[in-house]
């Protein structure tokens, strides 16, 4: 018997495992992944000293596109 692998890209889910899961089941993948990412961000956050000792309040947005291959492109902090 012939075999092949196919290449697949991170974030996409592959033809013959699709079928396989349920509705429910990739939107709790899809929810593990955005926690995931939302942890990652709070990692990173930081309060700038110098706003700090001037008084400095407000709240941050960081927006972003996120392919479906992973790249995340249009990142601005507003």
């Amino acid at each position: 018997p012939k075999t092949s692998t196919a290449e697949v890209k991170p974030g996409e889910i592959p033809e013959t495992v699709a079928p396989a899961l349920s509705g429910t089941a990739i939107a709790s993948i899809r929810d593990i992944y955005k926690s995931e990412l939302r942890a990652r961000i709070e990692e990173n956050k930081y309060y700038p000293a110098v706003a700090r000792r001037m008084g400095h309040k407000g709240t941050v947005i960081v927006a972003f596109t996120l392919l479906s291959d992973g790249t995340i492109i249009n990142a601005r902090i507003d």
